[in-house]
């Protein structure tokens, strides 16, 4: 089993390039739409609603653009990402006032990232 994508929803496209392109460094690799009637299908809301993609070759994420602001008030839900140098993207993180969650835990530290619809981002860095 492997993990294709992670699906999450933003409230516009330009928070979610913010995000995902200037703050994680992931180029957008394609965008479409859902119609009503899938979507009603498929979620329960016939809304039609636009994806945007960004990945690389190890992670794929799909992002539902909705209006809605309601959607993320409070979850546990969150994204693991591994990365190579913590301390630079939580510099990006604080230069384009994306909200940063430390906590100890024992003799190490867990961060958390929260984008600006309340998405989590759980980061680890390679060893």
């Amino acid at each position: 089993m492997k993990l294709l994508h992670v699906a999450l929803v933003r409230s516009s496209e330009a928070a979610s390039d913010r995000f995902f392109q200037d703050v994680l460094g992931l180029p957008r690799t394609r965008t479409k739409t859902v119609a009503p009637g899938l979507s009603a299908q498929l979620f329960g809301r016939e809304e039609e609603h636009q994806l945007l993609y960004y990945g690389n070759e190890h992670l794929q994420f799909e992002v539902f653009v909705s209006g809605r602001t309601d959607f993320a008030e409070t979850h546990l839900g969150h994204v693991c990402l591994e990365v190579e140098d913590a301390r630079e993207l939580l510099a990006r993180c604080t230069a384009a006032g994306i909200e940063v969650r430390q906590a100890a835990q024992g003799s190490s530290r867990v961060t958390f990232l929260a984008d600006e619809d309340g998405n989590l981002f759980e980061i680890k860095e390679r060893t």
